[in-house]
């Protein structure tokens, strides 16, 4: 697994590591570098690491420079196939298994023409409010909760910590809730 974004670790980290969370559970630790990458917020860096989650899987995490160009994206190998979110999670891809074409006995990725359909608008916060009113008419739970949001802030917090003491790898779990 791996995730590229810009605009700082607070900023745009911030959801980065909340769909990462999603996605794979809980982390285990992290290990941070601060990123030659400017952010173009003071006092909010760019940070560039490796996570390693509960579930077993690693992500890596890379920064580029906000001033070049905007990137959100991320990139998952998985046993059945790949998965792309790029484009800011607007576009998806997806990657099937199949025989390989060119050597025999192997396996490729290869896209898939159809891949995913989106019905969301581009537009984060009213999609963000109607599915808080839709939770609360209905009485179910958001999809992102506050414990998700704090578990996302914990990373950031425990990211910045790694980078300010060279890498060192923080644990997030204590040794019973790493099983």
């Amino acid at each position: 697994m791996n995730a590229y974004y810009t605009a700082g670790v607070n900023n745009t980290g911030s959801h980065m590591f909340d769909l990462l969370g999603f996605f794979f559970g809980d982390a285990v630790w992290i290990e941070g570098f601060f990123s030659k990458n400017v952010s173009r917020k003071e006092g909010d860096p760019n940070v560039d690491g490796l996570i390693m989650f509960k579930s077993g899987v690693y992500a890596t995490f890379q920064t580029c420079d906000v001033k070049d160009y905007l990137i959100f994206e991320l990139n998952c190998f998985l046993q059945k196939g790949r998965i792309v979110l790029k484009d800011s999670g607007f576009n998806v891809d997806y990657y099937n298994i199949c025989e390989s074409k060119f050597y025999s006995g192997y396996k490729e990725l290869y896209k898939d023409r159809h891949g995913f359909k989106t019905k969301y608008k581009r537009n984060f916060m009213t999609n963000a409010v109607e599915h808080l009113v839709r939770c609360i008419n209905n009485k179910k739970e958001s999809t992102s909760s506050g414990d998700d949001g704090l578990k996302a802030l914990a990373l950031i917090e425990a990211c910045i910590v790694s980078a300010r003491n060279d890498g060192k790898r923080i644990y997030l779990l204590d040794k019973k809730e790493k099983r």
